[in-house]
């Protein structure tokens, strides 16, 4: 639009007073730019354009265009926001990337070969953009055009002999009214074809190689000529198809033709080689030749000597003149024609049988004679004694026995067998274990019988006596003490029994040692164990006494004394560090603690009976809020004691000025209840309206949410589109503020958006064209393009399904959807073949989405590119310094030579992003050459070109994810001003007379790293108030006159002072005779004064 141009009466549309405009200093801002497209008619409230807005300029490709105008008045101050919604026209037109497209194609290209032509590009939108290509007439090519590619369809054969070049006009139309349009030169160069194969200088060729050749050894050297000249001309050799063994055993140097050895040859594995020899020029014309190798034998292996049968071990009561072995070498068998054999005298004997051809290896010796079990075991004493002390834990050690066995192996091996209900022995080691506690009062002694056995057959045996005594010995007790126990607590007790009776009997109990002598005591005859003052900090936790009991009798008996240990508890105590609240608001049922209040009993003669206190606070907290249940365990001497089962409740919500988690799914219906905000935050409703709380969505102009204020529900006041908001990211966090006045509350409230299944999956075309050459093998994969669904997680793409068909099956990967060729192609048959491809979400109800393709089978099939990746992704930090290296493409090509070299390139994207990168085109590297704002643009998408030496073209997909950096200072905007402000406002009072005007600096950080922070200064000022009267510089005033005076003349002047300020001081009539002028006090005769002859004044 032309600079003065209406855009629209804001001030109608707003209901504003147009006379109170100008008084009010109404005003248009643009909210993040410098730049003032608009300006306000202050006398008419017109909007009206002062600069140029250019759309392309403003917002590049996006389908909406909007900006963001603030509109400002004073008295009282109002913030109205304004969306321009910048529509397009048809102001560019379409371009190529180059002015000349050069393409190479062989004459021999077969009719419907598609060559890529890279598409134009129009910086408009929509209806305004590319809409469709015009190819100029021509003999040979016509226009294929799809909405994702241009191709150049071969529609009739080459013959470079008639025309070696052909120029092609090709004209891109826009949509627009006028129409725009742009065009492109396509040159067109017909390359000479290879119309000569490589020629053998043999069918067949033959060599002889000795067994165990060394490696590099020349076998023979094959050698091809082609009739064509250049690189045509250029031969190179290789293997052909045969087994991999063959080819592993030699080499073929692919210049000369040179065959070596390069692996093992053995004459007894493979007597002969036959090995296939390809000859291939630059262009791919083959021929095959036969080489056969015959491989002489040589005398490398020794006789092997096979023993047929072989009685082994002989035992050594065997007969006389018995046969024991037969071989097939040349002894036949082997007889024993000695005497009686005695394995205790003599048990191996070696027999050396040689065979030789031309070497002399001897065969292994070989163990003829074995054992018989003729000996019992022996135990290495005849009896064994064995002294344990009572109170012995079950699986102790007491003793070992040994037994031996002089017979061999098994007849030689002693077990143990099972002793009795009081002991076990291992049967490898003989070591002997009690199975169960002694108790020296029950019994002291007693015996058992172990047996030894070998292993032979029958099993030898023999028996030992085990001799086990019981001594009295100590009592051990371990007792656990509360850390917080009082002086005279009751630790434990000990009791002792004295089998005599009277006097004998008494008896008396004393510490005889311990860590601290003055922190326990025990009873003389109780034996109670309590403590003497209260336990502290710097108490050891454990403690170790040892105690005494004395009889009474004459001698005095002194039993052992028992060692008790005693281990402190520290008391446990769960609390938050804020004020707890015991009462718990939410929807969350917290389940029901158990607070054990006693400890229990201590192994029977043991007592400790101490009460454990654990305090658990539990806080308010909303129905969506995150919680977690933790369990205590606390491991003391060697077990786990579980000391209680109070379960914790941990939640992230942050009371007053904090933040509140809130999570609800997608597509909510306008006014859907998405939490109760109040409750969770601990506010009163009946408050809200008198504090004035409000919602505003953080980063946007549009209100998702409205904040019912009778009962304190966030509500759902706009579509909320989680694909719109955040696109496929896995978590979509909506940020709202809730703002409440007096006092001035700030809370921040993160709304998680969950994913609902109400897209389905979409193709990026309705139909896909494939050519596949019908001697194609089965196995070969052919890539589809992935289906997409803008859901995430089990809402996305799960499955695809093919439909039933003879040839094709599917392939799905993770990043992958191929066709597989499973039945191989007759063109004479079937020359197309339709299918359909359906991709299925994982919701319920599941959504699809159905593709149809065709392929056609084809005579010649050129060769094209493949891309690595169809889609590369990237991250890359905003500020990244110029020359930073992205990511790297990648494509190969199948062919070889020029034909196979790939170089890369920028396809059609705008000049803008275009300038922001830079693509190496032989390695394929992106790199960074210029600044990268997130502010600006968070992501970037650009097409990539991969062309072989032929002008064959593929493309790829990058999108590159600008992550954000703290290089941005938060921005203070004045939501809400009162200035002046009246002196007596509460609370505190304000005396302008003593300060008039405050300046008020506000700070805002963020929590970046390293932090950023602004500040802005908001000045005050103090409204006066009329609460000071005037003073009088004095108490009273006198003036003279003489009678007879003019009217109006001055007597004299009175002065007074008013801190107030403005029209709070003003003078007030004097009378009828008199007169004071308000601002300067003079005061005047009303009229001319005369005195009677009583003195009395008079005035005429």
């Amino acid at each position: 639009m032309k600079p003065q141009s209406v855009v629209g009466n804001i001030a109608k549309d707003l209901g504003l007073d147009l006379r109170t405009l100008s008084s009010r200093k109404a005003r248009v801002d643009f909210e993040g730019s410098r730049k003032r497209y608009c300006d306000m008619n202050l006398s008419t409230g017109d909007l009206v354009t002062s600069e140029r807005m250019d759309r392309e300029s403003l917002c590049g490709k996006k389908p909406s265009c909007v900006v963001k105008v603030d509109l400002v008045l004073e008295n009282p101050l109002e913030l109205h926001r304004v969306s321009l919604h910048i529509q397009d026209v048809n102001d560019n037109s379409p371009t190529f990337k180059k002015q000349l497209i050069e393409i190479e194609i062989s004459e021999l290209a077969e009719k419907g070969n598609r060559f890529s032509i890279e598409k134009a590009h129009d910086a408009d939108i929509g209806q305004n953009a590319v809409q469709r290509y015009s190819l100029q007439k021509n003999d040979n090519f016509i226009l294929a055009v799809d909405s994702n590619k241009v191709e150049l369809v071969l529609e009739n054969t080459l013959d470079r002999e008639k025309q070696n070049e052909i120029n092609l006009l090709l004209t891109a139309l826009d949509g627009g009214s006028p129409q725009r349009s742009g065009t492109v030169v396509i040159q067109v160069t017909v390359l000479d074809a290879n119309d000569n194969a490589p020629v053998f200088s043999q069918a067949i060729y033959k060599a002889s190689l000795p067994e165990n050749s060394p490696p590099d050894t020349i076998v023979i050297n094959v050698s091809a000529t082609d009739a064509d000249e250049g690189v045509n001309g250029d031969v190179t050799y290789d293997f052909g198809h045969g087994s991999e063994d063959d080819v592993n055993a030699f080499s073929i140097d692919p210049k000369t033709g040179e065959i070596k050895v390069s692996g093992e040859i053995d004459f007894e594995e493979t007597s002969s080689f036959e090995i296939s020899v390809e000859a291939k020029d630059s262009l791919g014309l083959t021929s095959y030749a036969t080489v056969i190798i015959d491989v002489t034998d040589m005398n490398d292996n020794a006789p092997v000597i096979y023993l047929k049968s072989l009685t082994n071990p002989i035992p050594e009561n065997c007969h006389l003149v018995q046969r024991w072995a037969s071989l097939t070498c040349r002894i036949e068998t082997l007889r024993i024609t000695t005497g009686q054999l005695d394995r205790e005298l003599v048990s191996d004997y070696n027999i050396t049988i040689t065979a030789t051809d031309e070497g002399s290896p001897l065969c292994p010796p070989l163990k003829l004679f074995t054992d018989i079990n003729d000996n019992p075991p022996v135990f290495e004493e005849q009896s064994y004694s064995a002294y344990v002390t009572e109170n012995n834990k079950p699986g102790s050690t007491l003793c070992s026995v040994t037994a031996r066995d002089p017979d061999w192996r098994q007849n030689g091996t002693v077990n143990g067998a099972p002793v009795s209900s009081y002991l076990s022995v291992n049967g490898d080691t003989g070591v002997m274990h009690a199975v169960r506690s002694f108790d020296y009062e029950q019994f002291r002694s007693f015996k058992v019988h172990v047996m030894a056995r070998d292993n032979g057959s029958p099993p030898l045996s023999s028996n030992v006596t085990v001799s086990v005594f019981i001594s009295d010995g100590n009592s051990f007790m371990t007792e656990l003490v509360p850390k917080a126990a009082h002086g005279g607590s009751l630790v434990s007790k000990v009791i002792a029994v004295d089998a005599d009776s009277g006097q004998n009997a008494w008896l008396s109990y004393h510490i005889v040692k311990s860590t601290d002598p003055g922190l326990f005591t025990i009873g003389l005859h109780s034996g109670e164990i309590r403590t003497q003052r209260d336990i502290s900090e710097s108490d050891s936790m454990k403690q170790n006494l040892v105690v005494s009991v004395k009889d009474n009798g004459q001698p005095l008996s002194l039993p052992p004394a028992p060692c008790i240990y005693l281990s402190l508890i520290t008391w446990l105590r769960f609390c938050r560090r804020r004020k707890p609240r015991l009462l718990f608001d939410g929807a969350v049922a917290i389940p029901s603690a158990y607070l054990p209040p006693n400890y229990a009993d201590v192994d029977g003669t043991g007592t400790l009976r101490s009460a454990y206190n654990y305090d658990a606070y539990l806080t308010t907290g909303s129905r969506t809020s995150d919680f977690k249940f933790i369990r205590v365990t606390v491991a003391i001497m060697g077990f786990t004691l579980r000391i209680c089962l109070v379960d914790l409740l941990l939640f992230s919500l942050r009371m007053a000025h904090g933040d509140l988690s809130l999570s609800f799914p997608e597509e909510m219906k306008r006014g859907s209840v998405i939490g109760n905000i109040a409750k969770d935050l601990g506010l009163e409703t009946s408050r809200l309206s008198a504090r004035k709380a409000r919602v505003d969505t953080d980063g946007s102009d549009t209100r998702y949410c409205d904040l019912n204020l009778r009962n304190g529900d966030l509500t759902v006041a706009e579509r909320i589109d989680r694909e719109g908001l955040c696109g496929d990211k896995a978590s979509c966090v909506l940020k709202q503020e809730l703002m409440l006045e007096n006092p001035l509350e700030l809370h921040r409230i993160s709304l998680h958006v969950q994913d609902i299944n109400d897209n389905s999956p979409q193709f990026n075309n309705d139909l896909i064209h494939i050519d596949i050459r019908e001697s194609a093998a089965k196995g070969a994969r052919f890539p589809i393009e992935e289906a997409n669904d803008a859901d995430i997680g089990k809402y996305s793409v799960q499955t695809y399904n093919l439909q039933s068909n003879e040839n094709f099956i599917l392939g799905v990967g993770t990043n992958s959807v191929e066709l597989v060729l499973n039945k191989e192609l007759d063109r004479e048959n079937v020359k197309e073949i339709h299918l359909h491809l359906t991709a299925l979400d994982g919701g319920s109800p599941q959504d699809q989405a159905l593709w149809s393709f065709r392929s056609l089978c084809s005579m010649l099939m050129i060769t094209s590119l493949c891309s690595v990746q169809a889609v590369y992704k990237a991250s890359l930090p905003e500020n990244s310094p110029l020359g930073t290296v992205i990511l790297a493409v990648s494509a190969t090509d199948a062919d070889e030579g020029l034909n196979g070299d790939v170089t890369y390139g920028f396809g059609g994207i705008s000049e803008d992003v275009k300038s922001m990168f830079t693509i190496d085109h032989k390695t394929g590297d992106i790199k960074l050459t210029t600044d990268v704002d997130f502010e600006t643009a968070s992501s970037f998408e650009l097409r990539i070109t991969a062309k072989d030496g032929l002008g064959l073209t593929s493309y790829a997909k990058v999108i590159i994810d600008v992550t954000d950096v703290n290089d941005n200072a938060p921005i203070i905007n004045l939501k809400s001003l009162t200035s002046p402000i009246p002196e007596n406002v509460s609370p505190g009072q304000l005396d302008r007379e003593l300060v008039s005007d405050y300046n008020i600096t506000i700070t805002a950080t963020d929590e970046g790293s390293p932090p950023l922070s602004s500040s802005k200064t908001v000045q005050l000022s103090v409204a006066d108030i009329n609460d000071n009267p005037p003073v009088f510089e004095e108490q009273c005033y006198s003036s003279y006159v003489t009678e007879n005076n003019k009217p109006g003349s001055t007597l004299c002047s009175v002065t007074a002072r008013d801190p107030d300020w403005r029209q709070n001081v003003n003078g007030a009539p004097v009378s009828s005779y008199l007169s004071v002028n308000g601002d300067t006090g003079v005061i005047h005769a009303v009229s001319r004064l005369i005195t009677n002859s009583s003195g009395v004044l008079k005035s005429t």
